[in-house]
Order: C-alpha cells, then sequence, then structure tokens
C-alpha cells in the first residue's frame, strides 16, 4: 500500500475529530502526523508544526481582592496549551500547502 494516501488519511482524520483540548500530548500526536506527511511526500513542514514557544499555561484560578486590599498571585496549570486558533491555523496551512502543489485544472478548449 502506498504510503501517502495512508498518511493523508490519518491527517484528514485527526482534522476532522480535532481535540477538545490543545495540551502537550495532542500537540505532540499532531506533531507526529506533520512529520509523517513530511516523511511521505518529502516535503518540508516545518512552519506547520507546533512548536514549544507556541505552548502555555493555563490560567486556573484568580482571586478576589481580599479585605486587606491584597490580591493572591494567579494560579497557572502545569500542562501547557496550545491555543486552538494557533492549531486551527497550521491545520488549514497544511490542507492549503498541498492544494497549491495541485496542478491548476485545465482550462477547457473553446472551437476548433
Amino acid at each position: 500500500m502506498e504510503k501517502q494516501p495512508l498518511t493523508w488519511a490519518t491527517f484528514e482524520s485527526f482534522r476532522s475529530h480535532l481535540p477538545k483540548s490543545w495540551n502537550q500530548s495532542e500537540v505532540g500526536r499532531f506533531n507526529k502526523i506533520v512529520n509523517d506527511l513530511e516523511d511521505a511526500y518529502a516535503v518540508d513542514l516545518s512552519t506547520f508544526r507546533i512548536e514549544d514557544a507556541e505552548m502555555k499555561p493555563r490560567l486556573i484560578q484568580v482571586s478576589r481582592i481580599g479585605v486587606s486590599g491584597h490580591r493572591r498571585a494567579p494560579v497557572y496549570s502545569d500542562e501547557k496549551y496550545c491555543d486552538e486558533q494557533v492549531a486551527r491555523r497550521k491545520i488549514d496551512g497544511i490542507v492549503f500547502y498541498f492544494q497549491n502543489l495541485q496542478p491548476a485544472p485545465e482550462r477547457p478548449k473553446v472551437g476548433f
């Protein structure tokens, strides 16, 4: 079986069932699919990989200002997450990249 269709199907399946939360595990899964696409199609898709710099902890608790007038420091998650919009742009970028690799449809000939 040819590797390209299988790899593309894996990407499309992931794209059709996006994770609810882009935690480190899901980002790792996405980046593996990007690596597999690179291998199958012999192209550089590093632009579309989610980098560590795009991963941030989530704010999980903010305290109210107390009677003393002071607020405790906000509490952030230990695990890092990628913003969903960033991830969607990466996925769309892969789709557009491969669409642009396809040859333009031949224009119908008019006349004789």
